[in-house]
């Protein structure tokens, strides 16, 4: 009997095969498939971390928004590549601003105040500085309506 990873994979992988190249049911479906490849998250022969990367760096390069993270973390951690915090840290910044992911702008900014990437400290600081306005803006907010 197949677990409920596996019959996921199994579906994921069959609309990846099946559905229209580049159509939203195939992005979505390859999104998911690769994931369950890279992070090996069923225990099936059929599982290619390679393979899985490769489709998530096709995606990502394709403009798939949902990837750019998800291509970071495989960077940041070397899974599936060899690790490149550089790469992994213009990928986080690009799913922060274009895809509004709040865990890549998380990432991001711990790798902007860690000092691991080519932009230049200026622009660093800025962004983290103006984060931080915002959250705790945020937080006032929140503070004022439930207090």
């Amino acid at each position: 009997m197949q677990s409920r990873y596996e019959s996921a994979f199994t579906y994921f992988r069959k609309a990846h095969e099946t559905s229209p190249e580049n159509s939203a049911a195939w992005r979505a479906a390859t999104l998911m498939y690769a994931r369950y490849m890279v992070y090996r998250l069923v225990s099936n022969e059929d599982t290619n971390r390679t393979l899985g990367v490769q489709l998530l760096q096709k995606l990502a390069d394709d403009g798939y928004a949902e990837a750019f993270f998800w291509v970071g973390d495989c960077y940041e951690t070397g899974t599936g590549v060899e690790k490149d915090l550089d790469m992994a840290f213009r990928w986080y910044m690009r799913s922060a601003e274009e895809a509004k992911d709040a865990d890549a702008k998380a990432r991001y900014e711990e790798m902007c105040l860690a000092d691991v990437s080519d932009e230049s400290d200026d622009d660093c600081r800025s962004k983290t500085r103006n984060s931080a306005i915002r959250l705790n803006r945020n937080f006032k907010r929140t503070l004022h309506v439930t207090g």
